[in-house]
């Protein structure tokens, strides 16, 4: 089983591209998912957020204020990279555990998993995924970043440009991909990119013989 981990800058169309390829019956192992259980209440590592950021993180009912903590990180590099240090660390572990568990699962059924998708928006950032087989980076420019940040969560145009500053350089990011899915039109085009791209996998997995 190939291991492809799928990345791209934020409001990139990074989940929209994994809808697509779940459509084609891909495993997906989503690490923002992972990251969302992991800071639900009574966790540790929410425990450990809480005691860090007292209650300015935390909504009235006690759960966590994900936009507030966000805007706070990125206007704080300290405070982002404290964050980094504590969640990475236990989001590689699960998704280690998650790609055993897809495996053995495909060995009990006897079935044929040609590959599966892993995405991991700082997948580029933390430099922690060697294993993986290839890089995919959904890519858009940073205007179409911006009018889709502002769209989608009414951020104005400088929060749009403190959380790109951020993020490591479109750039660097596209010069570590082994693949590219340009995302600077319409869903009808990313998802026959995405299509097309499925179908490039399939055949690397079944000529490097790694489909489990």
């Amino acid at each position: 089983m190939l291991v492809i981990g799928l990345t791209g800058g934020i409001a990139s169309g990074k989940s929209t591209a994994a809808h697509y390829f779940v459509k084609h019956s891909v495993p997906l192992i989503d690490t923002d998912q992972i990251a969302r259980e992991l800071v639900t209440p009574e966790q540790p590592a929410f425990n450990a957020i809480a005691a860090h950021f007292a209650s300015s993180v935390l909504n009235s009912d006690g759960s966590l204020n994900r936009k507030h903590l966000r805007h706070l990180i990125f206007s704080n590099e300290k405070e982002r990279r404290w964050l980094e240090d504590l969640l990475h660390p236990l989001i590689r572990e699960q998704v280690s555990v998650r790609l055993k568990q897809l495996s053995d699962k495909a060995q009990q059924s006897q079935q044929t998993i040609p590959y599966c998708i892993v995405m991991i928006p700082l997948l580029v950032e933390s430099q922690a995924y060697a294993w993986l087989d290839r890089i995919l980076v959904i890519d858009s420019d940073e205007i179409t970043q911006c009018k889709r940040l502002q769209e989608r969560d009414g951020m104005s145009l400088s929060e749009c440009k403190a959380i790109l500053s951020a993020q490591i350089s479109r750039q660097k990011r596209l010069g570590l991909a082994d693949d590219i899915i340009d995302n600077n039109e319409g869903l009808l085009e990313l998802e026959a990119a995405v299509a097309k791209q499925h179908k490039a996998y399939l055949q690397l997995a079944e000529t490097s013989g790694n489909a489990s």
